[in-house]
């Protein structure tokens, strides 16, 4: 913008368009130079858990597909009772469909479960209808009870390592 002071008052001109574009030329010039720094900051923060809660059946569901999409190995204490009865048409499916997406399973159940295969498992002799799972760097709590179900998911490298040194314990304690 111009402006030009005659006779006491100030006189405003548009600048010519062009300069918006020089302008955003020079200012993206300046977050390119910018952008290392800036990247090799972020990369310095160490990563902070993230912790999510799911409700109802919806909520078990949308974390059992999140383990259907982003793993290859599941470890848990789980409520197969419960989770059959909670959801009825949906637990089949997603054992058939985790056995096809050739996801491992070491689990310690309260019954025998609907197909070995990809899994091994041991009985749990008590009556359960909460677990855990781990998978990739997360770890979930799952309440499979009726009136109640939900899920917390705690996403961290560090916690869910420590989660797994805990279920080997578990798992080498359980009857075969």
């Amino acid at each position: 913008m111009i402006s030009v002071v005659k006779e006491k008052k100030t006189y405003f001109e548009a600048a010519p368009p062009q300069k918006f574009v020089d302008l955003l030329q020079e200012k993206e010039k300046k977050v390119k130079e910018a952008l290392p720094a800036m990247l090799a900051l972020r990369q310095s923060v160490t990563e902070k858990p993230a912790v999510m809660f799911y409700e109802g059946k919806e909520g078990i569901k949308t974390v059992s597909e999140d383990v259907l999409a982003h793993t290859k190995e599941l470890l848990g204490v789980s409520a197969k009772k419960a989770m059959k009865n909670l959801l009825k048409w949906y637990f089949p499916d997603f054992v058939e469909r985790r056995v096809r997406a050739g996801i491992h399973v070491r689990v310690l159940v309260d019954e025998a479960p609907l197909t070995t295969q990809m899994l091994d498992y041991r009985i749990v002799r008590k009556k359960i209808s909460t677990g855990y799972w781990i998978y990739g760097n997360k770890f979930a709590i799952l309440n499979f009870h009726e009136k109640d179900p939900f899920a917390v998911v705690v996403e961290s490298e560090e916690f869910a390592k420590v989660m797994r040194m805990t279920f080997e314990l578990a798992w080498r304690g359980a009857s075969r």
